[in-house]
């Protein structure tokens, strides 16, 4: 039988057992309150947080994204919110792109920029960027330049946006060439400037590879004929170029051609090209509504060979450039609904616009991003069902 003694013993005990679970507690929660912060740190040097390996769907049209993962995009920046596309979504076997371009082009661009702007593609179903990379500016901003893409393609690598990383030419214009070049077709001309070429694609490769973003190469862009030798030229280049890029890399290759000088153009042999390119990639800028129209020596005859010649080889093709500069948003979503409902037709499996730069938009002509982004871009945005993209 229990007596009041112990009774009053297990009471004592019981209090004291509680006294000392509140002192624990307390000690535990004064050292988590007193944990230093970093509230003020730089967000240029501040690290990624860590990645979740759930891929969220996308907001319903009507919402707008509140993403706590990561850092608030500074309140200088637009902050998109997903609107419903113009038009229904396309057959999944199409990707969007976009040709994402710094004002610069060497992307000094905080990192809160790059951030807002891939957080803004990944809500709205846009996985794929093509992003270039001078000889100028590699070689005038060297350290700083190297510094830049690697922090780009990091915010790329988190977002699971993959890259297709261009070494851009212009030939017969002089910005993207070093100044120790007296043109861009010293590249194929010139032995020392050639190889000079060649030390900077594989110094950039091995210093972006690790990039888990970057699924493909572009050698050039644009390669041009200005003289009746350089087509032989063109090819002993390409045919370097890719020996050395694949013994550093084994991702695919290509180069962009505008489809006005290109083998479908009769510039360049198709057999040769094939050659050396892994995948096809066509710069072209014809009205899907006009089958007369041209601009810059192509035509749509032209178009029809190359995607033929492809089919026919079982080489991939894809759109690297396409876009309006109409000033009329109307007119620009239209041409974009045509033309990417023309690429589905032929069964072109990725399309980059062009463009899309944030910073000084009003220099690009045929820029989509806005703010707020144009029309074109939601319809863009079409060509993928918001749960497409999940790996």
């Amino acid at each position: 039988m229990i007596n009041a003694v112990t009774i009053g013993k297990r009471t004592r005990l019981t209090i004291v057992i509680v006294l000392i679970a509140v002192f624990i507690l307390g000690a535990a929660t004064s050292m988590f309150i007193n944990q230093p912060n970093d509230a003020n740190a730089n967000p240029i040097a501040t690290p990624l947080p860590a990645k979740s390996s759930t891929v969220t769907p996308a907001p319903s049209p009507t919402s707008t994204p509140t993403p706590t993962s990561m850092p608030k995009p500074a309140s200088t920046l637009p902050v998109y919110a997903p609107i419903a596309p113009v038009s229904s979504p396309q057959d999944p076997s199409l990707e969007g792109g976009l040709n994402y371009l710094s004002a610069s082009n060497r992307f000094y661009q905080g990192d809160s920029i790059t951030r807002n702007d891939f957080e803004f593609f990944k809500v709205n179903n846009i996985n794929f960027v093509s992003i270039r990379i001078f000889w100028k500016s590699f070689a005038e901003d060297h350290d700083n330049l190297i510094k830049n893409y690697n922090r780009l393609l990091a915010v790329a690598d988190y977002y699971n946006i993959r890259v297709q990383f261009d070494f851009w030419t212009q030939f017969g214009q002089s910005a993207p060439t070093p100044l120790f070049l007296t043109s861009t077709y010293d590249i194929i001309r010139n032995a020392t400037a050639k190889q000079q070429w060649f030390s900077f694609v594989s110094e950039a490769m091995n210093e972006f590879k690790s990039h888990d973003s970057i699924e493909s190469w572009t050698m050039m862009n644009e390669p041009y004929i200005n003289e009746a030798a350089d087509k032989e030229l063109f090819y002993q280049c390409w045919t370097e170029q890719r020996e050395l890029m694949k013994s550093i890399d084994s991702r695919p290759v290509s180069i962009r051609f505008a489809l006005g000088s290109s083998p479908w153009s009769g510039d360049f042999d198709t057999i040769e090209v094939f050659k050396v390119c892994d995948y096809i990639a066509i710069n072209e800028y014809l009205d899907p509504s006009n089958t007369s129209y041209s601009r810059w020596g192509s035509n749509w005859s032209m178009f029809d060979q190359c995607v033929t010649d492809c089919k026919t080889a079982g080489k991939p093709l894809i759109i690297s450039e396409f876009g309006s500069d109409s000033g009329d948003d109307e007119a620009k979503r239209v041409w974009y609904e045509q033309s990417l409902s023309l690429f589905k037709s032929e069964g072109i499996r990725k399309a980059y616009a062009w463009a899309w730069q944030t910073a000084n938009p009003e220099d690009e002509r045929f820029n989509i991003a806005g703010p707020p982004p144009k029309p074109a871009f939601y319809e863009l945005t079409s060509a993928l069902p918001s749960n497409y993209f999940i790996r």
